[in-house]
C-alpha cells in the first residue's frame, strides 16, 4: 500500500523545473509506508507512461524488482529484473515496434567476468571526472547531417557496463530519439578511454552505467 507521493517535472536537460511549460516529462515517486521502498514512474507530458522502476531503498537508488521502459507510442523497449541492486533474471531490449532485439538471462547477476552491479560503494568514473566526461562528449559528438537537416533533437539514453578493468562493454541504446542520433551516441561511448572501475567492499567490480546524451541545435 502506498502512503506518500512526490511529483517532479523535468526539462530537456534533465533539470527539475516548476514551470510545466518547460517540462518534457514528469516523475511520480510513490513510497510504501514510512520506509524508503518506492515505485518510481516517469511519464511523457502527454500522460503516457515512460518508465516504471522499483526500489527497496530509493535514497540509495537500490533497485529491487522489475524495471520497464516504453516509448511514446506505448511500445515496451526495455525490461529487466533486479535483486537488491544487481540484475537478476531476464533483460529484454526491444526495438521501437516492441520486437525483442536481445534477451539475456542473469543468474545471481552472473555476466561475463562476474557479477554486474547497478549501485556500488564507489561508482565508476570517467578519467578526470564529470566535467572531463562532458568535454569528451562535446569534442567527439558529430551531429548527424540528416538529423540536423530535419531539426531532430532530444535525449538518448545509453547503457553500458564498466568492467573490473575499467573497459566499456555491452553498449546499448535503452531509449532512443532517432536512428541517426542513437547510432552517434553508441559510437561516441565506444570511443571512450578506460574508466576508473567501480568498487564494492574495496574490490573492483563490474557496474552497469546509464548515461543520457543530449542533442540540441542552436540557430
Amino acid at each position: 500500500m502506498f502512503f506518500a507521493q512526490d511529483t517532479t517535472y523535468y526539462d530537456g536537460a534533465g533539470a527539475a523545473v516548476t514551470d510545466t511549460s518547460l517540462a518534457i516529462e514528469y516523475k511520480i515517486v510513490e513510497y510504501r509506508g514510512n520506509s524508503d521502498t518506492a515505485t518510481v514512474r516517469t511519464f511523457f507530458m502527454s500522460g503516457k507512461i515512460q518508465s516504471e522502476e522499483n526500489y527497496s531503498d530509493y535514497s540509495q537508488k537500490i533497485r529491487d524488482g522489475k524495471t520497464m521502459w516504453w516509448n511514446e507510442d506505448g511500445q515496451k523497449i526495455f525490461e529487466a529484473n533486479y535483486k537488491l541492486g544487481t540484475m537478476d533474471g531476464d533483460r529484454i531490449i526491444c526495438n521501437s515496434n516492441g520486437e525483442p532485439l536481445k534477451n539475456e538471462t542473469y543468474r545471481d547477476s552472473a555476466y561475463g567476468k562476474g557479477n554486474v552491479f547497478t549501485v556500488v560503494e564507489e561508482m565508476p568514473s570517467f578519467p578526470g571526472g564529470e566535467q572531463a566526461l562532458f568535454k569528451f562528449l562535446r569534442d567527439n559528438i558529430q551531429y548527424p547531417k540528416k538529423a540536423r537537416r530535419k531539426g531532430i533533437t532530444g535525449k538518448v539514453y545509453i547503457t553500458f557496463i564498466v568492467d573490473k578493468e575499467g573497459n566499456i562493454m555491452d553498449v546499448k541504446t535503452v531509449k532512443g530519439v532517432s536512428p541517426e542520433l542513437d547510432a552517434e551516441s553508441v559510437r561516441v561511448v565506444k570511443l571512450m578511454p578506460r574508466w576508473k572501475p567501480g568498487y564494492q567492499n574495496g574490490r573492483p567490480v563490474n557496474v552497469q552505467y546509464n548515461l543520457p546524451i543530449i542533442f540540441t541545435l542552436k540557430y
